[in-house]
């Protein structure tokens, strides 16, 4: 599939964008509670309906979007609602039980789930709970997430990943694992960094 041109991407961000307008008018939902009813980051619609964000949304999103409110995806996307026919994201949002983990409430810091081996060799399972700052600048060494446009430029997906300029990089004894992306800030754009890891103790 060649990549989308200029003209065709903004043409489809305009129409997603008016379906999420649509979408938010219909159930009365702010933008940020959408995005957690459908298990996404909260921050992934309001940066999206920003005129100059560069990206378009991810269509695991949008099949997550269309499914916990129960609106249909704009047809002309093709898209179906099928909420467990795609695959399973390398993150998952997750939300701290009330009055527990006080730092998760610091403005601009999300927390996540994860849920691959891709970064085993730092110290990270699935399963593992993560604090993504929103607002830290990215430094070598860093792990951080970021959102990668595909080749085609038809669907976004969210990474966790090891920053080592300028690429992101998988750290894991898996044999089968995703190349390095170059951090380019239009396909490739850091979103925020890890910050704090939380472990559930499990049973033997």
């Amino acid at each position: 599939m060649t990549r989308a041109s200029t003209g065709d991407k903004d043409a489809l961000k305009a129409t997603l964008r008016d379906w999420l307008d649509g979408v938010r008018k219909a159930t009365g939902w702010s933008f940020e509670r959408i995005a957690r009813e459908a298990d996404v980051s909260p921050t992934t619609l309001t940066r999206f309906m920003k005129p100059d964000y560069p990206n378009l949304l991810g269509l695991d999103t949008i099949r997550k979007i269309a499914a916990a409110t129960h609106i249909s995806a704009p047809g002309d996307l093709g898209i179906e609602m099928a909420p467990t026919g795609f695959s399973e994201s390398e993150l998952k949002h997750w939300t701290p039980a009330p009055n527990a983990l006080q730092d998760a409430l610091t403005s601009g810091v999300d927390w996540w789930e994860v849920r691959s081996y891709l970064l085993d060799l730092e110290g990270l399972l699935p399963g593992d709970k993560i604090a993504i700052d929103l607002n830290h600048q990215a430094q070598p060494g860093d792990i951080v997430m970021a959102q990668v446009e595909s080749k085609g430029g038809q669907d976004v997906e969210t990474v966790l990943r090891k920053y080592e300029p300028p690429m992101l990089t998988c750290r894991t004894t898996q044999r089968d694992y995703p190349g390095p992306e170059f951090v380019d800030g239009s396909r490739v754009i850091i979103m925020g960094v890890a910050v704090s890891m939380r472990r559930e103790m499990r049973g033997a």
